[in-house]
């Protein structure tokens, strides 16, 4: 078999139209217009492009067969090397998406880190060439999460999956919360003993964790559903307890019954409009000093409880006061999975044991200036 070149048998305008397809789709691509849409976007372009390479490679044994030789233009070898290193660019691409739609997506590298004075040797993580959505300042996020490039899965020989948090007020801006690897109780500043609840497992987001949360108390008044309409609980089969989130989500029924506690007791105040997902909202702009009903979550087993921080109750969207809500906010349907955001964490030793399958709750001042 004869392999020589000859562009003048070859469409000369063939690596230029691929060239275009392929700046098209990458241009597409980068756009992000959704993670169903990329997702669609990657399997799409990928097809395509295995069926160019396809069509070029019968085409050059068709030609091969009838002229007695194989007749490979430059065009032609760069059109195939492109197809291939594109179709490689394309799935070899990492995307991360989370909850609320913000997504991320680059390379996977490895590096030796050291964790204070613990070394981490062949860390695996993500370089985010773009990232889009509620990222607000920071550069970078940490993965708590159990999956298998999280930090507390790739740090379980050293740490044996044990990890606990402090977040600081919002009202103090320069406050700088912790984040303490292993079980280190001599690090701790709680001011109440540490109640634990269990984990609860959930097949269909294994990397999450899940709690079955009981009952939930207003100003002293424990909630009932009883005369809810559904058969859905205040948690019971797990609600999802997130560093990442900001506010709590919770069943529309149990939404419900919360807010109607809440107004109840914080009555007498002007009402203000509602703001994004937060549609019970005051305007006290008028007000030096208030009395704010306390709000706490009670969790199956041990008596554990989460009493949200006064920080954690009201969410001030205006610093005037004039437009201030209620930090909770409802789910669409009953049927969706209720989550305890990191808003309603703030000042809470919040204790991760992912061996012993258990999370603990304890009251504590968040700053550590």
């Amino acid at each position: 078999m004869d392999f020589s070149t000859n562009d003048e048998e070859n469409d000369p305008d063939l690596f230029d139209k691929l060239m275009t397809f392929v700046s098209k789709m990458v241009e597409a691509r980068n756009s992000r217009l959704g993670r169903l849409e990329n997702y669609l976007l990657v399997v799409l372009t990928y097809i395509i492009m295995c069926w160019g390479l396809t069509f070029l490679l019968v085409t050059m044994v068709i030609k091969a067969f009838n002229n007695g030789g194989l007749e490979l233009s430059h065009q032609v070898i760069f059109a195939v090397l492109f197809i291939i290193s594109a179709t490689l660019f394309f799935v070899s691409d990492t995307l991360v998406s989370y909850g609320d739609g913000s997504y991320t997506s680059g390379e996977i590298g490895s590096e030796h880190l050291k964790l204070g004075t613990t070394p981490v040797n062949g860390f695996v993580f993500g370089c985010g060439r773009n990232n889009k959505g509620l990222f607000g300042g920071a550069s970078g996020l940490m993965g708590l999460g159990r999956s298998d490039l999280s930090l507390i899965s790739q740090t379980d020989s050293l740490f044996k999956g044990v990890f606990s948090y402090c977040l600081p007020s919002s009202t103090e801006p320069n406050a700088s919360g912790s984040l303490v690897m292993g079980f280190d109780s001599s690090t701790y500043k709680n001011s109440t003993p540490i109640l634990f609840t269990k984990m609860v497992q959930n097949p269909q987001l294994p990397t999450f964790y899940f709690l079955n949360m009981t009952g939930i108390s207003v100003g002293g008044v424990a909630l009932s559903l009883s005369n809810s309409s559904s058969n859905n609980s205040f948690g019971k089969g797990g609600i999802l307890i997130d560093s990442g989130t900001v506010i709590t989500r919770l069943a529309p029924s149990v939404y419900k019954i919360v807010k109607e506690e809440f107004v109840k007791q914080f009555s007498g105040f002007p009402s203000a409009p509602g703001f994004s997902i937060l549609d019970t909202c005051f305007n006290l702009s008028g007000y030096d000093q208030i009395n704010l009903p306390t709000l706490k979550m009670q969790f199956d087993g041990n008596a554990a409880e989460l009493s949200i921080d006064v920080t954690g109750v009201l969410y001030m969207v205006k610093t005037d006061a004039s437009q201030i809500c209620l930090a909770l906010a409802s789910l669409a349907y009953e049927e969706e999975i209720g989550i305890i955001g990191n808003y309603q964490q703030k000042n809470q030793r919040v204790i991760y044991d992912t061996k012993g399958s258990k999370l603990g709750f304890a009251e504590e001042i968040c700053s550590f200036n």
